[in-house]
């Protein structure tokens, strides 16, 4: 329904997506980008954290630290950053978390030393998940 311009059904489906699945990560994310486009970061923010509270995702995480950033509060995302790429289970999660938080250090703090340390860890973190590939995205951006 956002898709096609219809926000108040748009939010009344996910309204009743949350009422089945309260702590739906999914859907946590889709309706704060709903509230966030339609220029409601604070319900966007609350959303997002719902739903980092149960499974963590690094569309949450980086969502939230964008909105961070873009609200003045490049701190609260590098700390957003650091506290989760620990917690992201799956290389590709914590590998796109790594990536935001170099962008971070690199276009915000102008900490070029700190972003490439980043990169490099992002791409030593490869093989968590049982796998010894590495994110392209990642040598790219290094």
């Amino acid at each position: 329904e956002q898709s096609h311009g219809d926000i108040p059904r748009a939010r009344e489906l996910l309204d009743k997506a949350l009422e089945i699945d309260p702590w739906n990560g999914y859907v946590c994310h889709v309706y704060g980008l709903l509230e966030s486009t339609a220029d409601n970061p604070k319900k966007a923010r609350q959303l997002w954290q719902k739903g980092l509270t149960y499974r963590p995702s690094a569309a949450l995480v980086c969502s939230l630290g964008h909105l961070y950033v873009k609200q003045g509060h490049a701190r609260s995302a590098r700390e957003l950053y650091r506290t989760y790429i620990p917690k992201m289970t799956e290389d590709r999660e914590r590998i796109e978390v790594y990536l935001a938080a170099s962008s971070l250090e690199e276009t915000v703090f102008r900490d070029v030393e700190k972003a490439a340390e980043l990169l490099k860890e992002a791409l030593g973190s490869g093989g968590k998940d049982g796998s010894m590939e590495h994110d392209s995205r990642a040598y790219v951006a290094l």
